[in-house]
Protein backbone atom coordinates (compact mmCIF):
# COMPACT_ATOMS: atom_id res chain seq x y z
CA UNK A 1 0.00 0.00 0.00
CA UNK A 2 1.28 3.37 -1.44
CA UNK A 3 0.58 6.96 0.79
CA UNK A 4 0.99 10.41 -0.19
CA UNK A 5 2.39 12.97 2.59
CA UNK A 6 1.42 17.02 1.58
CA UNK A 7 4.61 17.25 -0.49
CA UNK A 8 3.95 14.79 -2.76
CA UNK A 9 6.73 11.97 -1.62
CA UNK A 10 6.22 8.38 -1.77
CA UNK A 11 6.48 6.63 1.72
CA UNK A 12 5.78 3.57 2.62
CA UNK A 13 4.96 0.90 0.08
CA UNK A 14 6.31 -2.25 -1.50
CA UNK A 15 9.69 -1.63 -2.64
CA UNK A 16 9.24 1.88 -2.72
CA UNK A 17 12.33 2.48 -1.49
CA UNK A 18 13.89 0.79 -4.84
CA UNK A 19 12.26 3.51 -6.97
CA UNK A 20 15.14 5.50 -8.79
CA UNK A 21 15.87 9.09 -7.62
CA UNK A 22 15.14 10.79 -11.07
CA UNK A 23 11.31 10.08 -10.72
CA UNK A 24 11.00 12.24 -7.26
CA UNK A 25 11.53 15.72 -8.44
CA UNK A 26 12.25 18.39 -5.84
CA UNK A 27 9.01 20.38 -4.79
CA UNK A 28 10.10 22.25 -2.13
CA UNK A 29 9.57 25.85 -4.52
CA UNK A 30 6.09 24.59 -5.06
CA UNK A 31 5.70 24.41 -1.45
CA UNK A 32 7.22 27.35 -0.94
CA UNK A 33 4.80 29.01 -3.10
CA UNK A 34 1.65 27.44 -2.03
CA UNK A 35 2.82 29.01 1.47
CA UNK A 36 3.01 32.21 0.42
CA UNK A 37 -0.06 32.58 -1.55
CA UNK A 38 -1.84 30.98 1.56
CA UNK A 39 -0.09 33.37 3.66
CA UNK A 40 -1.51 36.50 1.46
CA UNK A 41 -5.10 34.94 1.22
CA UNK A 42 -5.89 33.37 4.64
CA UNK A 43 -6.80 36.63 6.73
CA UNK A 44 -8.16 36.40 10.30
CA UNK A 45 -8.42 33.04 10.75
CA UNK A 46 -5.48 32.92 13.99
CA UNK A 47 -3.84 35.19 15.62
CA UNK A 48 -0.61 32.53 14.86
CA UNK A 49 -1.43 33.26 10.87
CA UNK A 50 0.21 37.15 8.61
CA UNK A 51 -2.82 39.58 8.96
CA UNK A 52 -3.19 41.60 6.08
CA UNK A 53 -2.95 45.28 7.58
CA UNK A 54 -4.21 48.03 4.79
CA UNK A 55 -2.87 51.21 4.89
CA UNK A 56 -6.65 53.05 5.58
CA UNK A 57 -5.86 56.73 5.68
CA UNK A 58 -4.89 56.25 9.77
CA UNK A 59 -5.28 53.80 12.69
CA UNK A 60 -4.53 50.37 11.34
CA UNK A 61 -7.73 48.19 9.96
CA UNK A 62 -8.09 46.30 11.35
CA UNK A 63 -6.86 47.77 14.10
CA UNK A 64 -6.84 45.51 17.62
CA UNK A 65 -4.13 42.63 16.42
CA UNK A 66 -1.53 45.34 15.07
CA UNK A 67 -2.06 47.58 18.31
CA UNK A 68 -1.54 44.95 20.45
CA UNK A 69 1.14 43.06 19.08
CA UNK A 70 3.06 46.59 19.18
CA UNK A 71 2.00 46.68 22.98
CA UNK A 72 3.90 42.90 23.06
CA UNK A 73 6.58 44.40 20.93
CA UNK A 74 7.07 47.11 23.33
CA UNK A 75 7.16 44.54 26.51
CA UNK A 76 9.63 42.07 25.39
CA UNK A 77 11.86 44.64 23.95
CA UNK A 78 11.70 47.53 26.63
CA UNK A 79 15.98 47.16 27.77
CA UNK A 80 16.18 50.78 28.64
CA UNK A 81 14.21 53.97 30.70
CA UNK A 82 12.54 55.32 27.40
CA UNK A 83 10.30 58.06 28.79
CA UNK A 84 8.56 58.13 25.95
CA UNK A 85 8.27 57.22 22.55
CA UNK A 86 10.44 59.96 20.95
CA UNK A 87 12.80 59.09 23.48
CA UNK A 88 13.72 55.97 21.92
CA UNK A 89 16.17 55.72 19.70
CA UNK A 90 16.01 55.66 16.22
CA UNK A 91 17.59 52.15 15.64
CA UNK A 92 15.35 50.69 18.76
CA UNK A 93 12.33 51.28 16.73
CA UNK A 94 13.82 50.25 13.85
CA UNK A 95 14.26 47.08 15.47
CA UNK A 96 10.70 46.73 16.96
CA UNK A 97 8.92 47.64 13.40
CA UNK A 98 11.18 44.35 12.14
CA UNK A 99 9.13 42.31 14.74
CA UNK A 100 6.20 43.98 13.63
CA UNK A 101 7.13 42.75 10.10
CA UNK A 102 7.49 38.91 11.01
CA UNK A 103 3.12 39.00 12.33
CA UNK A 104 1.89 41.08 9.26
CA UNK A 105 1.43 41.87 5.55
CA UNK A 106 0.52 44.25 3.31
CA UNK A 107 1.01 45.04 -0.34
CA UNK A 108 4.10 46.88 -1.37
CA UNK A 109 2.54 50.59 -1.98
CA UNK A 110 1.74 50.79 1.81
CA UNK A 111 5.37 50.29 3.00
CA UNK A 112 5.17 53.94 3.99
CA UNK A 113 2.17 54.14 5.64
CA UNK A 114 1.98 51.37 7.19
CA UNK A 115 5.35 52.52 8.93
CA UNK A 116 3.73 56.03 9.77
CA UNK A 117 1.03 54.47 11.16
CA UNK A 118 3.14 51.92 13.60
CA UNK A 119 5.22 54.88 14.86
CA UNK A 120 1.75 56.71 15.45
CA UNK A 121 0.22 53.89 17.10
CA UNK A 122 3.49 53.06 18.82
CA UNK A 123 3.52 56.59 20.45
CA UNK A 124 -0.01 56.17 21.37
CA UNK A 125 0.21 52.75 22.89
CA UNK A 126 3.69 53.31 24.93
CA UNK A 127 1.46 56.37 26.32
CA UNK A 128 -1.31 54.78 27.61
CA UNK A 129 1.18 52.03 28.96
CA UNK A 130 3.03 53.88 31.09
CA UNK A 131 -0.60 55.76 32.12
CA UNK A 132 -2.29 52.09 33.25
CA UNK A 133 1.44 51.57 35.09
CA UNK A 134 1.70 55.14 37.28
CA UNK A 135 -1.77 54.54 38.31
CA UNK A 136 -0.85 50.96 39.80
CA UNK A 137 2.32 52.59 41.26
CA UNK A 138 3.42 48.91 41.17
CA UNK A 139 6.51 47.94 38.71
CA UNK A 140 5.27 45.31 36.09
CA UNK A 141 7.12 42.17 35.26
CA UNK A 142 8.29 43.35 31.79
CA UNK A 143 10.08 46.14 33.31
CA UNK A 144 13.23 46.04 35.21
CA UNK A 145 14.25 46.73 38.46
CA UNK A 146 17.09 49.30 37.44
CA UNK A 147 15.18 50.72 34.73
CA UNK A 148 12.28 51.33 37.05
CA UNK A 149 13.84 53.13 39.37
CA UNK A 150 15.20 55.29 36.19
CA UNK A 151 11.64 56.09 34.86
CA UNK A 152 10.21 56.79 38.55
CA UNK A 153 13.20 59.10 38.85
CA UNK A 154 12.09 60.90 35.18
CA UNK A 155 8.55 60.73 35.95
CA UNK A 156 9.19 62.43 39.04
CA UNK A 157 10.99 65.42 37.54
CA UNK A 158 10.25 69.05 37.28
CA UNK A 159 10.31 69.41 33.73
CA UNK A 160 7.70 66.16 33.37
CA UNK A 161 5.33 67.20 35.88
CA UNK A 162 5.47 70.53 34.05
CA UNK A 163 4.78 69.04 30.89
CA UNK A 164 2.08 66.93 32.09
CA UNK A 165 -0.05 69.02 33.71
CA UNK A 166 -0.10 71.15 30.49
CA UNK A 167 -1.47 68.87 29.00
CA UNK A 168 -4.05 67.22 30.78
CA UNK A 169 -5.22 70.88 31.09
CA UNK A 170 -5.01 70.88 27.58
CA UNK A 171 -7.02 67.67 27.03
CA UNK A 172 -9.25 69.18 29.60
CA UNK A 173 -9.45 72.63 28.24
CA UNK A 174 -13.23 74.57 27.87
CA UNK A 175 -13.36 74.64 24.20
CA UNK A 176 -16.27 77.94 22.66
CA UNK A 177 -17.30 77.70 26.35
CA UNK A 178 -18.68 74.28 25.86
CA UNK A 179 -16.26 71.99 27.65
CA UNK A 180 -13.75 69.59 27.17
CA UNK A 181 -14.67 66.79 24.38
CA UNK A 182 -16.35 63.76 25.54
CA UNK A 183 -17.78 60.73 23.25
CA UNK A 184 -19.36 57.41 23.69
CA UNK A 185 -17.21 55.73 21.72
CA UNK A 186 -15.20 54.13 24.22
CA UNK A 187 -12.20 51.95 23.45
CA UNK A 188 -13.17 51.44 19.97
CA UNK A 189 -11.45 53.70 17.57
CA UNK A 190 -13.64 55.68 14.97
CA UNK A 191 -12.22 53.56 12.08
CA UNK A 192 -14.10 50.49 13.69
CA UNK A 193 -16.92 52.82 14.46
CA UNK A 194 -16.54 53.73 10.65
CA UNK A 195 -16.70 50.10 9.18
CA UNK A 196 -19.88 49.15 10.85
CA UNK A 197 -21.55 52.23 10.22
CA UNK A 198 -20.78 51.05 6.40
CA UNK A 199 -21.91 47.49 7.24
CA UNK A 200 -25.20 48.87 8.30
CA UNK A 201 -26.05 51.25 6.00
CA UNK A 202 -24.78 49.52 2.99
CA UNK A 203 -22.59 52.91 2.41
CA UNK A 204 -19.92 54.94 3.42
CA UNK A 205 -20.97 56.68 6.48
CA UNK A 206 -21.31 61.06 6.24
CA UNK A 207 -19.27 62.99 8.95
CA UNK A 208 -22.28 63.77 10.70
CA UNK A 209 -23.44 60.24 10.95
CA UNK A 210 -19.98 59.15 12.45
CA UNK A 211 -20.37 61.64 14.95
CA UNK A 212 -23.90 60.92 15.72
CA UNK A 213 -22.68 57.51 16.30
CA UNK A 214 -19.57 58.38 18.65
CA UNK A 215 -21.79 61.27 20.54
CA UNK A 216 -25.12 59.66 21.65
CA UNK A 217 -26.06 57.81 24.55
CA UNK A 218 -27.82 54.43 23.13
CA UNK A 219 -29.76 54.06 26.10
CA UNK A 220 -31.27 57.48 25.20
CA UNK A 221 -29.71 58.79 21.82
CA UNK A 222 -29.49 62.44 23.58
CA UNK A 223 -26.20 64.21 23.02
CA UNK A 224 -23.24 63.34 25.14
CA UNK A 225 -22.87 66.60 26.05
CA UNK A 226 -23.14 70.21 24.67
CA UNK A 227 -20.23 70.77 22.35
CA UNK A 228 -21.95 67.53 20.85
CA UNK A 229 -25.06 69.44 20.42
CA UNK A 230 -23.51 72.52 19.54
CA UNK A 231 -21.64 70.89 16.45
CA UNK A 232 -25.19 69.69 15.26
CA UNK A 233 -26.91 72.45 15.32
CA UNK A 234 -24.22 74.61 13.68
CA UNK A 235 -23.78 71.66 11.05
CA UNK A 236 -27.56 71.91 9.88
CA UNK A 237 -27.60 75.34 9.66
CA UNK A 238 -24.74 75.58 7.24
CA UNK A 239 -26.22 72.55 5.44
CA UNK A 240 -29.56 74.33 5.02
CA UNK A 241 -27.90 77.74 4.10
CA UNK A 242 -25.76 75.51 1.20
CA UNK A 243 -29.14 74.23 0.25
CA UNK A 244 -30.97 76.91 -0.32
CA UNK A 245 -28.30 78.75 -2.51
CA UNK A 246 -28.47 75.82 -4.60
CA UNK A 247 -24.84 74.26 -3.42
CA UNK A 248 -25.06 70.56 -3.80
CA UNK A 249 -21.85 68.17 -3.78
CA UNK A 250 -21.54 68.56 -7.52
CA UNK A 251 -17.88 69.24 -7.76
CA UNK A 252 -17.39 66.24 -5.06
CA UNK A 253 -18.76 63.15 -3.74
CA UNK A 254 -21.61 64.08 -1.33
CA UNK A 255 -19.18 62.58 1.78
CA UNK A 256 -16.35 64.95 0.78
CA UNK A 257 -19.10 67.70 0.41
CA UNK A 258 -20.91 66.97 4.04
CA UNK A 259 -17.04 66.96 5.57
CA UNK A 260 -16.17 70.01 4.42
CA UNK A 261 -19.42 71.48 6.03
CA UNK A 262 -18.85 69.59 8.89
CA UNK A 263 -15.46 71.10 8.79
CA UNK A 264 -16.52 74.62 8.71
CA UNK A 265 -18.94 73.88 11.81
CA UNK A 266 -16.59 72.53 14.43
CA UNK A 267 -13.56 75.17 13.22
CA UNK A 268 -11.87 72.94 10.77
CA UNK A 269 -8.45 70.27 11.47
CA UNK A 270 -6.59 71.22 14.44
CA UNK A 271 -3.37 69.07 15.78
CA UNK A 272 -4.07 66.61 12.53
CA UNK A 273 -7.83 66.36 13.87
CA UNK A 274 -11.39 67.71 13.14
CA UNK A 275 -13.79 67.34 16.39
CA UNK A 276 -16.58 64.48 16.33
CA UNK A 277 -14.08 61.99 13.63
CA UNK A 278 -11.03 61.37 15.16
CA UNK A 279 -8.13 60.83 12.64
CA UNK A 280 -10.61 59.59 10.28
CA UNK A 281 -10.88 63.02 9.86
CA UNK A 282 -7.43 62.27 7.08
CA UNK A 283 -9.88 60.36 5.32
CA UNK A 284 -11.93 63.11 3.99
CA UNK A 285 -8.66 65.46 3.96
CA UNK A 286 -7.45 62.81 1.47
CA UNK A 287 -10.32 62.76 -1.00
CA UNK A 288 -10.24 65.49 -3.99
CA UNK A 289 -13.44 67.33 -5.91
CA UNK A 290 -12.70 64.74 -8.38
CA UNK A 291 -14.08 62.22 -6.23
CA UNK A 292 -17.24 60.18 -7.42
CA UNK A 293 -19.00 59.00 -4.76
CA UNK A 294 -16.99 56.68 -2.75
CA UNK A 295 -13.79 57.42 -0.60
CA UNK A 296 -10.47 56.86 -1.18
CA UNK A 297 -10.17 53.81 0.81
CA UNK A 298 -12.95 52.49 -1.99
CA UNK A 299 -10.23 52.85 -4.34
CA UNK A 300 -8.13 50.62 -1.70
CA UNK A 301 -10.67 48.35 -1.02
CA UNK A 302 -11.03 47.61 -5.07
CA UNK A 303 -7.21 47.26 -5.89
CA UNK A 304 -6.98 45.06 -2.85
CA UNK A 305 -10.13 42.93 -4.41
CA UNK A 306 -7.87 42.63 -7.61
CA UNK A 307 -4.76 41.59 -6.14
CA UNK A 308 -6.66 39.02 -4.06
CA UNK A 309 -8.04 37.48 -7.60
CA UNK A 310 -4.76 37.91 -8.99
CA UNK A 311 -3.40 36.01 -6.03
CA UNK A 312 -6.37 33.62 -6.05
CA UNK A 313 -5.79 32.54 -9.79
CA UNK A 314 -1.81 31.78 -9.53
CA UNK A 315 -2.71 29.68 -6.69
CA UNK A 316 -5.03 27.97 -8.68
CA UNK A 317 -2.61 27.82 -11.06
CA UNK A 318 0.03 26.42 -8.66
CA UNK A 319 -2.54 23.39 -7.44
CA UNK A 320 -3.26 22.44 -11.19
CA UNK A 321 0.57 22.00 -11.37
CA UNK A 322 1.25 20.20 -8.50
CA UNK A 323 -2.27 17.79 -9.05
CA UNK A 324 -0.55 17.43 -12.71
CA UNK A 325 2.92 16.58 -11.21
CA UNK A 326 1.16 13.87 -9.03
CA UNK A 327 -0.72 12.18 -11.71
CA UNK A 328 2.56 11.88 -13.55
CA UNK A 329 4.72 10.88 -10.64
CA UNK A 330 2.16 8.19 -9.61
CA UNK A 331 1.95 6.83 -13.35
CA UNK A 332 5.67 7.06 -13.16
CA UNK A 333 5.72 5.10 -10.25
CA UNK A 334 2.99 2.58 -11.52
CA UNK A 335 4.72 1.97 -14.82
CA UNK A 336 8.52 1.53 -12.81
CA UNK A 337 6.61 -1.18 -10.21
CA UNK A 338 4.66 -2.95 -12.79
CA UNK A 339 7.88 -3.33 -15.43
CA UNK A 340 9.70 -4.68 -11.78
CA UNK A 341 6.63 -6.49 -11.64
CA UNK A 342 7.02 -8.29 -15.15
CA UNK A 343 10.75 -8.47 -14.78
CA UNK A 344 10.45 -10.58 -11.57
CA UNK A 345 8.16 -12.83 -13.21
CA UNK A 346 9.72 -13.23 -16.13
CA UNK A 347 12.68 -14.08 -14.27
CA UNK A 348 10.37 -16.58 -12.14
CA UNK A 349 9.21 -18.18 -15.32
CA UNK A 350 12.69 -18.49 -16.75
CA UNK A 351 13.58 -19.93 -13.45
CA UNK A 352 10.70 -22.71 -13.55
CA UNK A 353 11.69 -23.62 -17.45
CA UNK A 354 15.72 -24.15 -16.05
CA UNK A 355 14.19 -26.43 -13.11
CA UNK A 356 12.09 -28.48 -15.23
CA UNK A 357 14.66 -28.84 -17.85
CA UNK A 358 16.67 -30.04 -15.15
CA UNK A 359 14.03 -32.23 -13.40
CA UNK A 360 13.40 -34.05 -17.02
CA UNK A 361 17.55 -34.45 -17.71
CA UNK A 362 17.99 -35.94 -14.19
CA UNK A 363 14.81 -37.96 -14.59
CA UNK A 364 16.41 -39.44 -18.38
CA UNK A 365 19.58 -40.61 -16.42
CA UNK A 366 17.41 -42.58 -13.97
CA UNK A 367 15.99 -44.32 -16.89
CA UNK A 368 18.64 -45.72 -18.70
CA UNK A 369 20.88 -48.26 -16.71
CA UNK A 370 18.06 -50.88 -16.58
CA UNK A 371 17.72 -51.38 -20.22
CA UNK A 372 21.44 -51.85 -20.67
CA UNK A 373 21.53 -54.56 -18.38
CA UNK A 374 18.70 -56.30 -19.98
CA UNK A 375 20.13 -56.71 -23.18
CA UNK A 376 23.70 -58.03 -21.74
CA UNK A 377 21.80 -60.74 -20.68
CA UNK A 378 19.75 -61.78 -23.92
Amino acid sequence: MMRRNVYGVISGGTNAENLPASIVPEIPPVKRALDYFWRRLRRKRSSKLNETVPADYAPFYPSKQPTHKIRDIIRSRFDAPYVSWKKVPKEVREMWFREFEKEFCWLPQHNDKIRKNFEKRGSTRMRDMFTDVRKVGKRPLWIGEEIWAELNAAWGSEEYTRRRDQNRQNRASDVGGLGSALHTGGSVPHTEHRRRLKASLGREPTPVELHSRTHKRQEDQQWIDERARKAHEEYTRIRETHAALGEGSSGGSVEYSEYRMWSQAVGGMQHGRVYGLGAQAQAYEGMTSSTASSFTSSSHESLQAQQIIALQAELEQVRKSQVDWQAQLQAQVQAQLQAQVQTSTEQHNQLLDEMRKMREQLSGKDVAPPEEESTESE
